[in-house]
């Protein structure tokens, strides 16, 4: 079984950071709230112990724990078959997909995971899908080829058996 980039560590506790960012300005706006209306009878130490909860949630889980539990716990991999995909920290999830059922394969790179040198690979089923994320630019873009001609290759197949 193949894991994502180690980079990815990194670039998913960056994203905490951003999303922690929202979490303080909903905070202060909480505490600016509070003082200039006097009539919201919350006491400010509440507020305040509420946003440190949130605060050491965000810091300690989003950004130290989550990132290297899910790179811990999250594998792929292809076969001439089967795209397996295991993921899952606390609720274990084991994707099984036919790569004949494959109908579209897209790689995906934002601006900072361009940064940080990753792509993400997006496959489409009739059903649904799965996502791989983070793995480095030449592997996403090798994955994305490879899965794409083992399904044209089993498509070919299947006509010629009709």
């Amino acid at each position: 079984m193949e894991k994502v980039s180690k980079k990815a560590i990194n670039y998913w506790r960056l994203q905490a950071v951003f999303k922690s960012l929202i979490s303080v300005a909903v905070i202060i706006i909480g505490l600016v709230l509070i003082y200039f209306f006097p009539f919201i009878k919350i006491p400010a130490f509440v507020v305040i112990g509420i946003a440190a909860v949130f605060f050491l949630y965000e810091v300690l889980y989003n950004m130290l724990v989550y990132p290297r539990l899910f790179y811990k716990y999250f594998e792929f991999q292809v076969t001439d078959d089967v795209l397996v995909v295991n993921s899952g920290i606390f609720n274990k999830k084991h994707i099984v997909i036919p790569l004949f059922r494959i109908q579209n394969v897209d790689v995906t790179e934002g601006p900072v995971m361009k940064r940080f040198g990753l792509k993400g690979i997006e496959i489409s089923t009739a059903g649904g899908g799965t996502y791989i994320p983070e793995l480095e630019k030449n592997r996403a873009d090798e994955l994305r080829s490879s899965i794409r001609e083992i399904v044209r290759v089993k498509r070919s197949r299947v006509d010629e058996d009709d």
